[in-house]
């Protein structure tokens, strides 16, 4: 099973790290979108009441993107073992970024109730 979506690379998905130009498409960005790609792929298999975290991430950050480019992002399924599901994901725009992640499908209400139990 595959997922694609393209991305509008605008002010809020891209930094300045060398002054006020250029503005480039950062990997924290990326790997939130690369994570999200995977999550919407796995939303329409699951369950009701089910959602998936992510668990493990490899990013190898192969090239800039420039703000007002577009970035087409691609997931696809490669493993499964009980209930977590390999990744493997691009965002390109030319070469931009490529994936490996793990996702664990999860019982929303309990994931909820572990995190009411954390102590801040």
């Amino acid at each position: 099973m595959r997922w694609a979506s393209e991305i509008k690379l605008d002010g809020g998905r891209t930094i300045s790290s060398i002054g006020s130009d250029p503005r480039v498409y950062p990997t924290p960005r990326i790997l939130s979108d690369i994570e999200s790609a995977g999550r919407d792929l796995l939303l329409p298999m699951l369950e009701e009441g089910q959602d998936s975290a992510g668990t493990q991430v490899s990013l190898d950050h192969l090239g800039a993107a420039a703000m007002s480019a577009t970035a087409a992002v691609f997931a696809k399924i490669s493993g499964l073992q009980k209930r977590r599901i390999t990744f493997h994901t691009v965002a390109s725009d030319g070469a931009i970024a490529r994936t490996t992640q793990v996702r664990a499908i999860v019982v929303t209400a309990d994931l909820k109730a572990r995190i009411a139990q954390l102590k801040y």
